[in-house]
């Protein structure tokens, strides 16, 4: 059982974890609400007592933990890459055509790059949050089994 600290030197619970969860996606505390666990000896973030309570549900190696985030950092950075080498391709192509003298082909460049770079990047986040989002139902289905 766990006790929250709302204000002042107040506190409120006892409370489940399972309470403080639904609690936390409910916002009503946060992930730096200090939480006092009955026993414990000091209080803690909300954050480090999940992040304990969850270790020791679903052990990880450390191996996995790092490969898994170094794919995740390395698929998500191409988009991020692949964006700026489109945007650098579309100030290139508008400063041939600026030297060509071919305006409108090179206003219809730089605009090109531009946008390109804003997708890939909006395209980075996206497979961002997605990625978290998978990491979260595996972390979900393991607690429920």
């Amino acid at each position: 059982m766990y006790y929250i600290a709302i204000a002042e030197g107040q506190t409120e619970g006892p409370f489940s974890l399972e309470v403080l969860e639904n609690y936390f996606t409910q916002k009503k505390i946060n992930a730096k609400t200090m939480v006092f666990q009955e026993g414990g000896q000091e209080w803690e973030e909300f954050e480090k007592v999940l992040a304990k309570y969850h270790k020791k549900i679903v052990p990880k190696s450390k191996v996995s933990e790092e490969q898994n985030t170094d794919v995740n950092l390395t698929l998500g950075n191409w988009f991020f890459l692949i964006g700026r080498v489109v945007a650098v391709c579309g100030l290139i192509g508008f400063f041939v055509c600026i030297a060509q003298k071919l305006i409108g082909l090179a206003v219809a460049c730089l605009l090109s790059g531009f946008f390109s770079l804003m997708f890939f990047l909006w395209m980075g986040k996206i497979y961002d949050r997605i990625a978290e989002c998978v990491l979260l139902l595996k972390n979900m289905q393991n607690n429920n089994q």
